[in-house]
């Protein structure tokens, strides 16, 4: 369970690494990557195949290679994750569990409908760098997170996201041209990943989550990927599920700080 949502990951942090700012590490038994930009918010162990012989000794190299930095980074367990008590491990190595989020995947049936009209919304891909750091701005407050994490995300798609054929791609919902929702999408070999579904807090229950899943849904399909994958928070899952999306096991994101 859940190995095309991992794989969607890795994907991401493969082409994440092409950017001057950013390190994609694949060590066979470890896939991680390093920011040398932001630090802190994009260093992160993505795949883990250790074994119950070498899993201790692994998390400590790895932890050791940040902590002589002073950097922090995370590490994301989930169902394809080796050994199988790994999320033990790491929380007996320091870790702190930050996030734990349903797995989800779609296969698209033929004929998947349009998404409903509503005269009221209109959804755009963003190209522009000024337009993604005024969606930031709204996102910021609709997830509450630092704006600089969002600012760190500004300078990777100014490299490797403005291109029209780029496979990581930004939406946002207007509302009247106001922007109240945003996501991400990246287009992985066999996938579509969604990331950051995030609509402000005065919007939602309103139909605007479903509506911009169904439109990027719709985009994936147009670019040949019939499998949709994506991370829900615990709000979010029923409204995944009534579009098709069925759970494929927690994952979740440990952190560790030097």
């Amino acid at each position: 369970m859940g190995h095309a949502v991992e794989t969607n990951l890795v994907e991401f942090a493969e082409f994440r690494g092409r950017s001057r700012y950013m390190i994609h590490h694949d060590d066979g038994d470890l896939c991680w990557n390093e920011c040398i930009l932001q630090p802190g918010y994009a260093n992160q162990v993505i795949r883990a195949r250790l074994t119950q012989d070498n899993a201790k000794s692994r998390i400590n190299q790895i932890t050791d290679y940040f902590a002589k930095r002073g950097l922090p980074f995370s590490w994301t367990a989930g169902p394809p994750s080796s050994p199988y008590n790994i999320e033990e491990i790491l929380k007996s190595s320091g870790f702190s569990r930050r996030t734990e989020t349903p797995g989800m995947t779609f296969d698209l049936p033929d004929g998947f409908p349009p998404p409903d009209t509503n005269p009221l919304l209109r959804i755009e891909r963003i190209m522009e760098t000024s337009t993604l750091s005024e969606c930031f701005n709204m996102a910021a407050r609709g997830f509450d997170i630092p704006l600089n994490y969002f600012r760190f995300n500004v300078s990777l798609f100014a490299e490797l996201g403005t291109t029209y054929r780029s496979p990581w791609r930004y939406y946002a919902c207007y509302n009247n041209g106001v922007p109240v929702a945003m996501c991400s999408v990246f287009l992985g070999r066999d996938t579509a990943g969604i990331y950051g579904l995030t609509t402000l807090s005065e919007h939602r229950r309103s139909g605007i989550g479903t509506f911009m899943t169904q439109r990027v849904i719709n985009e994936a399909c147009e670019a040949g990927r019939f499998r949709i994958v994506l991370r829900s928070t615990p709000m979010a899952v029923n409204i995944y599920r009534r579009l098709g999306f069925k759970a494929c096991g927690a994952f979740s994101d440990y952190v560790r700080n030097p």
